[in-house]
């Protein structure tokens, strides 16, 4: 039988009611919360992907036969709410207006309508429809043949080609704003990352034959020229003298060159040309072979919290060797940065130039320092539980500083007086763990992590504009287990490539608190070559500063409205 709960002495239950109110007083210090401070919450999508239209219905009383004649006193109206939500197939008639005109020249032309505003060239859909698109198969992990299964009518069938298309056409389009946020991020005070493992057929049946034996011994990786930015150059240039070539041949009535469409350089080029698609092994031993998902995130302007850009890419490679290429183009006076990622030695930038160009501090995350407790508690149910318990408190303090607005006087007040002894006494516990289990049980290598990384586990103390756990790019990778669940993996490199940019434009919309959807509408129809000569103009954060300020200009001009 479990033992009764013992009673507390009234001197114990007025000493734990003074700590209660010492460290409410210390959460309340500061005035108020700082808009600097502020948690990053942006792991899913919010609401605004939804579009949502309100109506208003009268629904008059009826009255029965026996009171029909009666007089009416009164008329009141009481409101209630209903949803509808439904799957819809628009089927959108363009008259598109032509006028033959004749010049006083005699000369005989054509003018049409412009259809612009209603979709793009070559599609028949709407710019609403591939924004759609967009977030349902970029955010939502939405199986391309069960989309085109949905929306398909006995007059229309969308295929899984004919989406994957649009998507594709809709990532060329963001494929400079998602070039853009990458320089925005080299720049970041802070950056935080992780990676998880991926799925590409086109990859893993490349390794699957070499295994098998059943390759020829010159056959080469299918990424294997834009594996390094150099690959990828030089196949870049191979395609402009291709299209050159072939623009000449028009120009001089060939007529085989006039029937010849021009082929683009793929977006895993283009993309590979600032990116390395394969990193090398640290040890020399040739090229890394598993294929992960990197996100990384940092905030353009540390003040901020919506100028947050949140970058995935899907590479052979890890965290560490995104950081290194994205270290490789910060600039120099930006020589102080701080990364916060678990611990392991794959996340860790190690390239000398990198680290003798600047300052780097490397955090750790306490979320990742408590995993293996919670896993393997069974195993010591004395130290295991109290060491979640520690941890435990730890998030409560974090909780509560969200609650009550995080400052800087009152975070480093609750993390210097509260969490710092928690800390200590998490230490302590793990160096016992640490006597009574090895270094090859599971219990013993996480508390041997903790005494071994303590100062980077509780640097978030010293500093409030870090929080105690990298939970929030954890979570911003959850995604990738629902593409496995849903549809296995991805057929291609460029598809992944298609995915990695809508990802990255929609949750960094999130972010900057612009409707993923409207500004997607709105930057689709905006002129191509204005987005790919000023990208920085089009960023989600940009793209809301301009909404708020138009906004608060129509409110200056007009307070009515």
């Amino acid at each position: 039988m479990r033992a009764a709960p013992r009673k507390l002495s009234p001197q114990k239950l007025a000493e734990i009611e003074a700590q209660s109110a010492a460290f409410a007083a210390r959460a309340n210090l500061g005035g108020g919360a700082e808009t600097a401070l502020a948690s990053a919450g942006e792991d899913l999508m919010n609401a605004d992907v939804v579009c949502v239209d309100e109506d208003w219905v009268l629904v008059p009383a009826e009255l029965p036969r026996d009171v029909a004649e009666a007089d009416v006193v009164k008329t009141l109206v009481e409101p209630r709410v209903r949803y509808d939500f439904a799957v819809t197939v628009t089927r959108l008639q363009l008259d598109v207006e032509k006028k033959i005109v004749v010049t006083k020249d005699g000369e005989r032309r054509v003018f049409s309508g412009s259809v612009h505003e209603h979709g793009p060239k070559g599609f028949a859909v709407t710019w609403q429809a591939l924004a759609t698109l967009a977030v349902m198969v970029g955010q939502f992990a939405m199986p391309l043949n069960r989309l085109g299964t949905m929306l398909s009518t006995a007059t229309k069938k969308f295929t899984s080609t004919s989406l994957a298309r649009m998507a594709h056409y809709v990532a060329e389009r963001l494929l400079p704003i998602y070039l853009v946020l990458m320089e925005q991020l080299a720049d970041s005070d802070i950056m935080s990352g992780d990676d998880t493992s991926s799925r590409v057929l086109e990859v893993s049946t490349h390794y699957a034959r070499a295994r098998e034996g059943r390759q020829a011994s010159d056959e080469r990786p299918p990424w294997r020229d834009y594996g390094t930015p150099s690959e990828a150059n030089e196949t870049y240039l191979d395609y402009c003298r291709r299209k050159a070539a072939l623009l000449a041949a028009r120009a001089e009535g060939d007529r085989e060159a006039k029937k010849t469409a021009v082929q683009e350089p793929p977006l895993k080029v283009l993309i590979g040309r600032e990116l390395a698609f394969e990193s090398s092994r640290k040890s020399g031993d040739g090229p890394k072979q598993s294929l992960n998902t990197t996100v990384v995130t940092g905030r353009t302007d540390a003040d901020d919290p919506s100028s947050l850009v949140v970058f995935y890419r899907s590479h052979l490679g890890s965290l560490g060797n995104l950081l290194e290429m994205l270290l490789a183009r910060r600039r120099p006076d930006r020589r102080k940065l701080i990364i916060q990622a678990d611990l392991s030695t794959t996340n860790l930038v190690t390239d000398p130039a990198l680290t003798s160009r600047f300052d780097i501090e490397l955090v750790g995350c306490a979320a990742h320092a408590r995993r293996p407790f919670a896993q393997y508690e069974d195993q010591d149910p004395k130290y295991a539980p109290m060491v979640l318990a520690l941890f435990g408190m730890l998030a409560i303090h974090e909780e509560a500083l969200d609650r009550h607005g995080r400052n800087r006087e009152n975070t480093l007040a609750v993390r210097g007086v509260d969490s710092r002894p928690m800390w200590e006494r998490l230490k302590a516990a793990c160096t016992v763990l640490a006597q009574r289990w090895t270094k090859a049980t599971p219990l013993g290598v996480a508390a041997r992590y903790i005494i071994k990384h303590y100062d980077r586990l509780t640097a978030y103390l010293r500093d409030p504009r870090l929080p105690a756990t990298n939970n929030l790019r954890e979570r911003l990778l959850r995604t990738e287990k629902l593409i496995e669940k849903s549809s296995m993996f991805r057929q291609s490199i460029e598809g992944r490539a298609v995915l990695d940019i809508l990802r990255t434009i929609l949750q960094t919309a999130v972010a900057a608190g612009a409707g993923p959807h409207e500004y997607l509408v709105d930057v689709l129809k905006a002129a191509p070559e204005d987005i790919e000569a000023h990208p920085e103009h089009y960023t989600p954060a940009a793209w809301a500063k301009r909404r708020r300020q138009a906004r608060d200009e129509t409110l200056a001009a007009n307070p009515a409205a």
